[in-house]
């Protein structure tokens, strides 16, 4: 996995010839070119993760040379058990946090209402003379 700095990205629906690109199974694909800092121009599937990437974004991909061309995946995104527990832990936290400040500016504000001097309340208008 090499992790490269992307100085242009371009994404095709169509060919050359102005035609649908479709794999082997006939079905349309987008296919994302990128060239990094070294000049390299290298080619893989466009997805999400792709569009979302901008010129000057540092991104990690496995880069595979195929004849004369280089192409290039991305690679799994799966989470390792200790960042999984990390972020549930962080979650947990911010929860915690929210919660209290909740709960104190809920206090603050019923010490203010049994603080405030509001005097006598209004009679109804019935009693009123």
């Amino acid at each position: 996995m090499e992790k490269i700095k992307l100085t242009k990205i371009t994404h095709y629906e169509k060919d050359r010839d102005n035609k649908p690109l479709l794999t082997k199974n006939n079905k349309p694909y987008v296919r994302c070119l990128i060239v990094d800092t070294q000049g390299r121009r290298i080619s893989g599937f466009g997805s999400a993760i792709t569009q979302a990437w901008e010129e000057g974004d540092e991104v990690s991909v496995e880069i595979e040379q195929r004849g004369n061309y280089l192409n290039f995946k991305i690679p799994d995104q799966r989470v390792t058990r200790a960042e999984f527990e990390e972020v549930k832990k962080d979650i947990k936290f911010l929860k915690d946090e929210v919660a209290f400040l909740h709960n104190k500016s809920l206090k603050d504000d019923v010490q203010e209402i049994e603080e405030a001097d509001l005097g006598e309340p209004p009679l109804p208008e019935e009693l009123q003379y």
